[in-house]
């Protein structure tokens, strides 16, 4: 059935038009690349109806590409995954990345900077988690690979890793206080100092895996924190 367009309704602060069909769903345009002739009565050529469609299916696609875009840097392969979610059409996706890339919106080695740099800023972090949150983010194994060398290259993990567990030191000395107390009707004082450092060293270096560190100069850090907290503690 030939499409007769019964309304033309202005969306989104006046950007976009509506265009409403007296059947079948409604196309949203922008502004600029709706017809001059198309008008509420005109009969509208199939051919036409068909290119205009595909069209609004690429502006509301790039729309949204751009929308993400604006937020924060994404990798090529992570808003492909996004847009992918409302639309399998690939000559579609690839036509959006295209343009998106084109006009410099998107680019992968500026997302890999940006985002290694934001993560690094937020506090020490570790080689391997580095490399897993890029290779999660969608950033290709190579690039994610200069970017730990870039960034965690020169990291001193030793002195990393004590500043790291510096920043829970409330949180560990809570531990170690109830530790103690569920441990203290133990006889044996030695036994019982030896759960103790083996129950805070794990929930040490399992804080410091979470942030990318698990080499032997955290665990070295973890043994030389873990003395500090129970030396300055009271017995």
């Amino acid at each position: 059935m030939v499409p007769v367009i019964s309304q033309l309704r202005p969306r989104r602060n006046e950007k976009w038009i509506e265009v409403v069909p007296d059947e079948g769903e409604a196309l949203l345009l922008p502004v600029q690349s709706v017809p001059a002739w198309w008008e509420s009565g005109f009969v509208v050529p199939d051919e036409e109806w068909q290119r205009s469609a595909r069209m609004s299916r690429f502006h509301l696609m790039y729309d949204r590409a751009c929308r993400l875009l604006a937020r924060r840097e994404h990798f090529r392969a992570e808003l492909r995954r996004k847009l992918s979610q409302r639309s399998h059409e690939s000559d579609l996706l690839h036509e959006v990345l295209q343009l998106c890339s084109e006009r410099g919106f998107l680019d992968d080695n500026r997302a890999a900077e940006t985002i290694s740099e934001q993560l690094v800023a937020k506090g020490a972090i570790g080689a391997p988690k580095l490399m897993q949150e890029l290779l999660r983010r969608g950033c290709e194994r190579e690039l994610a690979q200069r970017m730990v060398e870039q960034h965690c290259g020169a990291v001193d993990s030793f002195s990393a890793s004590l500043d790291l567990l510096e920043t829970r030191r409330r949180s560990f000395e809570t531990k170690l206080a109830q530790y103690r107390r569920r441990l203290s009707a133990k006889p044996d004082a030695r036994r019982l100092e030896q759960e103790i450092r083996m129950k805070l060293s794990a929930s040490m270096l399992g804080f410091l895996a979470g942030k990318g560190f698990a080499n032997s100069e955290a665990r070295q850090a973890v043994r030389e924190f873990c003395e500090r907290l129970i030396g300055e503690s009271p017995d």
